[in-house]
């Protein structure tokens, strides 16, 4: 009976100890969260009594906004600079020190274990997510300015952004335009929410982020500025003009003084062209091989995402598969089919090996890209399809070299061409990639006009995306455009960004047309 008595008593100062300590906890954490309130209100009286000695400067919109443009362009460019060295990092941890370990000649044979390993930590991170949207890709940051009233979020942009450095870094076939973009219409709209303005001033800081975010990463300030323009804001207003081109600006020469001041696709020889059937014949067949090229591009992006969905099996398996048959592909390419981070495309490599060759490497570049966005890599596709451009335009020169020797043709300026011409039929950035990311300047003369209506007219041949190649803004105001827009960005999100803004006003248009017409008829038969 004593021993009884014992253990009742000492089961009951166990649970007395387990209450106190309970309650201490719960009193500690009940101090804790007051404490937290009481910093944030505290915080939050702060900050609206500095916005409220700001808004008493009684400063003019311009300078408000030029003066952001500024910092949004300086914030931008460091993001971006931070973006590639996260890239250089991912790049070490899995192939530098997995050498060190391995041996260098033993590392291209776990290269597509090395790349599956990449894509599982990319899907990883955007699986943490839980379904939280924003920061995809270009389309998500338009859909942010038609409907959300420029709100692109904090954590699910930088998440998406850490993937894609992964993905670049293990060896995914990706871009960083989208990324870059992406983190530089994040800070706008970080800042202008910071300072509590109101959405169409946030809306004009959103469109000067993406602005600074191009034109860093491609050290190229006026495609940048007309990029975010065009594409972000779809408007060229006063407004707006003035800060885009200054954060572009500010960003390019950040950009300059810690990456370099080198163009992204360097080109040694001004190549042109010397006989006018090259105008006239050659260039307008080059036009309509890189819109057929586009289309199988297209089609082959949109087929592997919906066979990756009809995959069984874990949730891991499908970042596992993808990452293994595109680090197989690189390996057989020897590495040639794509780099780490930034990836420069030589037009002298694309000059100097066989047709045959050329024309392997952009459809194994077309099924790499197709495979990488689709099984769980992040990233774009600008400089996927610029390489797929330059293998095309390579293959195509160097088989005219062959066929007329005695013309003394220049591939390269095939494969320039064909840069253009591929994406400008795919749609990545019609206008935006014929001032080309070295803004032009050392892209020689080339008859881009005359192969554009035959890129267009093929590319149309794809029922899905054939519809959306036109120019936009014929029909429409730039009010029209932007409703338009949230049909495109709905579309586009998790498609990289295909489609154009003025094919849904023509849609529309036509629509309206068919419609009156129909009303017409019904009036005349009554």
């Amino acid at each position: 009976m004593t021993k009884r008595r014992r253990r009742a008593r000492a089961r009951l100062r166990a649970w007395r100890l387990r209450k106190a300590v309970t309650a201490a906890r719960s009193r500690t954490s009940e101090r804790l969260v007051r404490t937290r309130e009481g910093t944030a209100a505290a915080a939050d009286r702060g900050w609206t009594a500095a916005l409220a000695r700001f808004e008493a400067l009684k400063l003019s919109e311009n300078t408000i906004l030029l003066s952001f443009a500024v910092a949004i362009g300086l914030v931008g460019a460091l993001g971006v600079i931070a973006f590639y060295r996260l890239i250089d990092l991912a790049y070490t941890v899995f192939y530098r020190w997995t050498g060190e370990f391995v041996g260098t000649a033993a590392l291209a044979v776990y290269r597509p274990l090395i790349t599956a390993a990449g894509f599982t930590v990319a899907w990883a991170l955007v699986r943490g997510l839980r379904g939280r949207e924003g920061g995809e890709n270009v389309a998500a940051v338009q859909l942010a300015i038609a409907r959300r009233q420029g709100e692109v979020p904090l954590r699910p942009s930088a998440v998406r952004i850490a993937a894609a450095a992964v993905t670049l870094g293990s060896g995914g076939s990706a871009g960083s335009e989208g990324p870059v973009a992406v983190l530089g219409a994040t800070v706008g709209s970080t800042l202008g929410r910071l300072f509590r303005f109101d959405p169409q001033r946030v809306k004009v800081m959103v469109g000067a982020g993406a602005a600074a975010g191009i034109s860093a990463s491609f050290n190229a300030p006026l495609a940048g500025a007309f990029f975010a323009l065009e594409d972000i804001l779809g408007s060229f207003s006063v407004g707006s003009f003035s800060p885009v081109v200054v954060s572009s600006v500010v960003a390019a020469v950040v950009s300059r003084a810690a990456l370099g001041n080198h163009p992204a696709f360097p080109i040694p020889i001004a190549y042109g062209f010397t006989l006018r059937r090259e105008v006239f014949l050659f260039y307008p067949l080059l036009g309509i091989v890189s819109g057929l090229v586009s289309v199988l591009f297209v089609r082959t992006f949109f087929a592997v995402e919906a066979q990756a969905k009809r995959v069984r099996g874990p949730a891991w398996l499908l970042p596992v598969l993808g990452g293994t048959v595109v680090g197989l592909l690189v390996w057989s390419t020897g590495g040639i089919l794509v780099g780490y981070g930034h990836l420069a495309v030589r037009l002298q490599v694309f000059g100097r090996m066989a047709w045959t060759a050329l024309a392997l490497l952009a459809f194994a570049k077309i099924v790499a890209t197709a495979l990488t966005m689709g099984t769980g890599g992040t990233g774009g596709v600008f400089t996927p399809s610029l390489y797929i451009g330059a293998a095309t335009g390579g293959a195509f020169g160097v088989g005219l070299a062959q066929l007329f020797p005695a013309l003394h043709l220049h591939p390269e300026a095939y494969a320039l061409v064909g840069m253009g011409a591929v994406v400008g039929a795919a749609d990545v950035d019609q206008r935006g990639q014929r001032e080309q990311p070295d803004d032009a300047e050392h892209v020689g003369e080339h008859p881009r006009l005359v192969r554009a209506g035959q890129v267009r007219g093929a590319a149309r041949m794809h029922p899905r995306h054939g519809a959306e190649q036109d120019d936009a803004g014929e029909h429409g105001a730039p009010n029209d455009c932007d409703g338009t827009r949230v049909q495109r960005a709905k579309r586009r999100l998790g498609h990289a960004a295909f489609g154009g803004c003025g094919a849904f006003v023509r849609l529309r248009g036509a629509a309206a047309r068919q419609s009156t017409r129909s009303h017409t008829r019904r009036r005349m038969r009554r």
